[in-house]
């Protein structure tokens, strides 16, 4: 009975596997095709001013999603990507990312295209705050600090500072330390 039990789990389990494969077979896809579309340069830039994209359109296939775009993101500021579902937005983040490259125009970091610049390194400058958050269960701390190990407390304090919630971390009792996301 042990064992036709486990053989009932183990049959039940088929399904989510079979998912399981086919949901990773797409990340392999997508994978696939935006290393054929992300940058390759090498240049290590110092995001000091702006992030420009001029006359950039971009389309999936032949399906247009973006036509002539031209915006100036500048530093130390906040910029809101708002519009309906299917506007365009995820992919305008991306091709400022330089996870997608646009169909037409260019994309350019202080005056040095995307083309030479080193993106991961540009992606380590530039912070986004998506619609719907993930907080993992822990402190404030530990969901700044997530995926930047020997982050120092200077390095903590500028990025409360960046995120404008110093006055929001100081009216906590526990501060930093204060627990979030599902308890």
């Amino acid at each position: 009975q042990v064992l036709q039990g486990a053989a009932v789990g183990l049959l039940g389990a088929v399904p989510t596997l079979l998912n399981g494969n086919e949901s990773l077979s797409r990340m392999y896809e997508l994978v696939g095709r935006a290393s054929e579309r992300s940058y390759s340069g090498t240049e290590h830039v110092q995001l000091r001013n702006r992030i420009a994209l001029r006359d950039v359109s971009f389309a999936y296939d032949s399906r247009p999603v973006l036509n002539a775009i031209s915006l100036e993101i500048p530093t130390h500021g906040v910029t809101a990507i708002i519009g309906p579902n299917g506007a365009g937005k995820s992919t305008l983040l991306n091709i400022v990312l330089g996870m997608e490259r646009p169909t037409s125009g260019r994309v350019d970091c202080d005056g040095h295209p995307y083309e030479a610049i080193d993106m991961t390194d540009l992606r380590r400058q530039i912070g986004i705050v998506p619609q719907n958050p993930v907080l993992f269960s822990g402190s404030i701390r530990s969901n700044i600090v997530y995926g930047t190990p020997g982050a120092s407390e200077n390095d903590i304090e500028h990025a409360v500072e960046l995120a404008g919630i110093t006055d929001f971390i100081a009216s906590l009792p526990d501060g930093l330390d204060s627990a979030i996301g599902d308890q």
